[in-house]
């Protein structure tokens, strides 16, 4: 639930949606909302993929009786501008030294000369 609309899926988001099968095996709705989330997955974010992601969080949150919890409380969420900021700025570095590197035949390494300082 911490990672509900996290900029990235880590590895523990996914070991938890790849628990659902299990955790909620005798539940066939929230198994089809689950095979029906992850189908959109494989595609662009968009507002089907959100809309299937809450009502799959909130079938698994009655089911647990947690049905005080509502969709708006559900898509509420915090991300720090600072934590966008470094992804993105990750991504863009990432990016170029990769544009570097597929573009370079070599490096030329020469060790460096303490005696000119």
């Amino acid at each position: 639930m911490g990672e509900r609309k996290g900029l990235l899926i880590s590895s523990s988001m996914a070991q938890a949606l790849n628990s659902i099968d299990v955790v909620f095996a005798d539940r066939p709705k929230i198994k089809t909302l689950w095979h029906e989330y992850y189908s959109l997955l494989s595609q662009s974010p968009g507002q089907q993929r959100d809309h299937r992601w809450l009502e799959l969080l909130t079938a698994m949150a009655e089911d647990l009786h947690y049905s005080h919890i509502s969709q708006t409380d559900l898509d509420k969420f915090y991300i720090p501008q600072g934590h966008a900021d470094d992804i993105e700025f990750q991504r863009k570095v990432s990016q170029q030294w990769s544009r570097v590197l597929e573009n370079t035949e070599r490096f030329l390494v020469v060790p460096k000369d303490d005696s000119k300082t």
